[in-house]
């Protein structure tokens, strides 16, 4: 069992909202090569969002045709994630981030661990009508390092792109 870090849990208060699929897809039975079926992930998420509004297949068949989730049959499964590191006009490194969110969990105990002076971020749920929704994390400039150094490790299966959306 992992201890939460101090300030850790602060960081994910913004979730599941919009990013829904994606934690239910990133569950541990999920995880499994088989994928996760339309009728479990209704199950999941009342379990984990009661009341939440929902998502559609449609929205999962948009991150398939982006090569993000997989459908093998009846059964959907997480292909890859991907995110794009980039400076801000405040000069701070945002993160923006699409797909199992059990990497992010990882990752923040991480940088927790090579800076815990430094505060984590609130992550944001972005979800601009007619766009997929992502991810995004301002962290401070000299955490750019660390995080891409953690996310370009092969064991996490995210790749480093520049826009999100290309295939």
């Amino acid at each position: 069992m992992l201890l939460p870090k101090p300030g850790l849990t602060e960081c994910w208060k913004n979730l599941p909202g919009a990013f829904l699929p994606w934690v239910l897809l990133a569950q541990p039975a999920a995880g499994t090569k088989e994928g996760m079926r339309w009728n479990d992930l209704m199950l999941a998420k009342e379990a984990i969002a009661p009341g939440q509004p929902g998502f559609s297949e449609p929205l999962l068949r948009k991150y398939a045709y982006y090569r993000l989730l997989r459908q093998r049959g009846h059964t959907w499964i997480i292909a890859e994630s991907r995110a794009v590191l980039e400076s801000s006009a405040a000069g701070d490194c945002d993160l923006r981030f699409c797909g199992n969110p059990a990497v992010l969990w990882s990752l923040f105990r991480y940088v927790y661990d090579q800076a815990p002076g430094f505060s984590l971020p609130v992550i944001e749920v972005v979800n601009r009508r007619g766009d997929l929704p992502f991810l995004l994390m301002r962290w401070r400039e000299e955490q750019r390092r660390p995080i891409k150094k953690y996310l370009e490790d092969p064991k996490h299966n995210v790749r480093i792109v520049s826009d999100l959306w290309r295939a």
